[in-house]
């Protein structure tokens, strides 16, 4: 990894004087870059010999990313850093698609050459970069070890078969000093961020089991042994999104995010989100979608590619079903005036994932781009992680806002075995959105808000097993990145007990947070196919992959006020800090709530648990006052965050 730490600590999160920038409508000086023969980064850690399975069929399938990278690739970091500063004169001055072509990528010549490299070793281009800074390709897995010189080996991580090269790449002449990464040849599988009801992700045909309560501590679940001396209540049913923006205080703000285009990127795409969205409208009092308010940017076929008796199923195309409800139904439910762009990749690889941002990106599609997806962990190959980081430069170039759910495990100590921040959260050109439980009372209002992390006890024999706050179950990831040091809008207000967990001085993840626990959860509705046959049903979900389009949306609502796009907002925000634009979830106190589920998911035929959820169990993240690693600065209070990014 540390090739990508070097390119980070060069200028990516660094504070940059006037004099590194060139004025607007000049270019910066192009360097050549060396032509190595190795593609530094280019193989995951993971990927050792002691844990090979066999090797990947030669004949194999695959859709390859080839990043040409940027012309000048620190002049790019240090210009996403310029304009999305307001204490640089560059602030806000955002660039075309065409116009960061011009200043920052490949010339045409050059894109052309590698281009017809490739084509004369045989390999077919599917899809070019209007901006060139892509191609990408299909060649089979002997293709890819012949093109550059590896072996393509099935490796047993984490569970899962997976694929890896199992050398550094060599580049071919021609291609050597303008690739700076190939992606899908490692299978890095991005998950959707999002937690249903159930512990799992979602299966076809789920149902919430009653009683509930349509506001916090409506219904009192008696009958149940109490706690702290109470009886507890039973979970919301799941908020609305009148609920919602009530809580966060947007009923008060005269804005629904017209004239603003938020993305949403997950994987696949599913076919009934158009009527889903529709009944869900109807239902809940949420101004239908107009004609040309969504649109979609899908490939015509999906490569699924895991199929095969080596890796099976991976990538859970129903869960992705039901994330993309979720973005859709969340962002349209908080700001029904925004236009929305969904962006679906073919597959779960995060080649295919970052290339469906990229699609967006390429044409300025949308203003802001919503990512309920994630990896475990940071481990992923140095060269992917830098080929990302320029991405995100080229969005803040733009002025696209990224944001990005930190994640559903918390501190992943209980996943993984060790703690760490989830990539592509932790890059320090996102804003990580992290996960809150909040309880909405019977007036809309906020009771309380306090980090999402919960521990679970299970009603046996009239007792709640374990003893509460019960075994850890699932939270709001967090925590400190070991990849990307600490960027300038965070010094000053992260405090040192988190930046330098690990013994430098790390980017903190999250930054800010939104409803996320999917105990005190949002209400979507989607075509599921249940036992009785296929049908449209609502249920309580939560994850981060909630919090995120919350928080995109609300940023939406906060750019028509302001009549200009925020882009990539981690300064403006946390200039916010302690202020009473946001809510600083602070306190240590524990919640609760009584929930019951079916046991086969659909209908109380084969039982029902009753669990007890504990609400705000600490780990080595938990809250505190001011900046934490669960809810980093807050989440908004309406009209004062609104007001105060104008």
């Amino acid at each position: 990894m540390r090739p990508l730490h070097r390119l980070l600590s060069a200028g990516a999160a660094t504070a940059l004087t006037t004099a590194a920038l060139a004025l607007p409508g000049t270019a910066f000086a192009a360097t050549a870059p060396p032509a190595p023969a190795t593609l530094p980064g280019s193989t995951p850690s993971w990927a050792t010999p002691d844990d090979v399975v066999g090797e990947t069929p030669s004949g194999t399938g695959l859709d390859v990313t080839i990043d040409l990278g940027l012309q000048d690739p620190q002049g790019a970091l240090a210009y996403a850093d310029a304009v999305s500063n307001p204490a640089t004169p560059y602030f806000g001055r955002y660039l075309s698609p065409q116009a960061f072509k011009a200043r920052f990528a490949r010339p045409d010549a050059t894109y052309a050459m590698v281009r017809k490299v490739i084509t004369d070793h045989g390999v077919q281009v599917t899809e070019t970069s209007p901006v060139n800074t892509y191609l990408v390709v299909h060649l089979t897995a002997g293709q890819a070890e012949q093109l550059f010189g590896t072996d393509l080996l099935e490796y047993r991580h984490d569970g899962k078969v997976l694929r890896a090269p199992s050398r550094q790449l060599t580049l071919p002449g021609g291609l050597a000093g303008f690739v700076t990464n190939v992606g899908g040849l490692t299978e890095s599988l991005a998950h959707p961020a999002g937690t249903t009801g159930a512990d799992a992700p979602p299966s076809p045909g789920y149902a919430n089991a009653g009683p509930c309560s349509t506001y916090y501590g409506q219904v009192p679940a008696t009958g149940t042994p109490a706690v702290d001396g109470a009886v507890q209540p039973y979970v919301p049913c799941g908020y609305t999104p009148a609920q919602v923006r009530s809580a966060y205080g947007l009923t008060n703000v005269p804005a629904t995010g017209a004239g603003v285009t938020v993305g949403i990127v997950d994987a696949y795409a599913s076919p009934t989100i158009a009527a889903d969205a529709a009944t869900y409208a109807a239902r809940h009092g949420v101004p239908a979608l107009v004609p040309g308010q969504y649109r979609q940017i899908v490939p015509a076929s999906y490569a699924y590619g895991y199929g095969d008796t080596v890796h099976g199923d991976q990538c859970g195309e129903q869960g992705w079903y039901g994330e993309q409800t979720l973005d859709v139904e969340a962002v349209h439910g908080v700001a029904p005036g925004a236009n929305i762009v969904y962006s679906g990749a073919s597959s779960c690889q995060d080649s295919d994932i970052n290339l469906a941002v990229r699609r967006i990106l390429d044409t300025h599609a949308a203003d802001m781009i919503s990512n309920s997806y994630g990896d475990t962990g940071e481990n992923l190959p140095a060269s992917d992680i830098a080929g990302e980081h320029l991405t995100l430069a080229q969005a803040a170039i733009e002025g696209i806002g990224i944001y990005f759910s930190s994640g559903d495990n918390g501190d992943e100590v209980v996943h993984s075995g060790a703690r760490t921040a989830d990539y592509p959260a932790s890059d320090t050109l996102v804003t990580a959105v992290g996960g809150t439980s909040i309880a909405i009372g019977a007036d809309g209002s906020r009771t309380w808000e306090t980090g999402w992390s919960t521990g679970r006890s299970t009603l046996a024999n009239g007792a709640w097993s374990p003893t509460p706050p019960g075994t850890y179950v699932y939270g709001g990831g967090g925590g400190t990145s070991k990849l990307f040091p600490q960027p300038a809008y965070q010094r000053g207000v992260v405090p040192p007990s988190i930046s330098g967990y690990f013994g430098g001085n790390g980017r903190a993840v999250p930054d800010v947070s939104a409803i996320g626990d999917p105990n005190t959860g949002f209400l979507v509705g989607q075509t599921q196919t249940f036992a009785t046959g296929v049908r449209y049903d609502e249920y309580r979900i939560g994850g981060t992959s909630l919090a995120s389009p919350v928080f995109a949306a609300t940023m939406a609502i906060a750019d028509q006020v302001a009549g200009r796009h925020h882009g990539f907002a981690n300064y403006q925000l946390y200039a916010l800090t302690g202020s009473s634009a946001l809510y600083d979830q602070s306190s240590s106190a524990l919640h609760y709530v009584v929930r019951n589920d079916y046991k086969n998911g659909e209908d109380a035929s084969a039982g029902i648990t009753t669990s007890l959820r504990s609400i705000n169990l600490p780990t080595t993240i938990k809250v505190r006052p001011g900046y934490d690693d669960v809810t980093g600065i807050g989440s908004p209070i309406g009209p004062g965050f609104i007001a105060a990014l104008q």
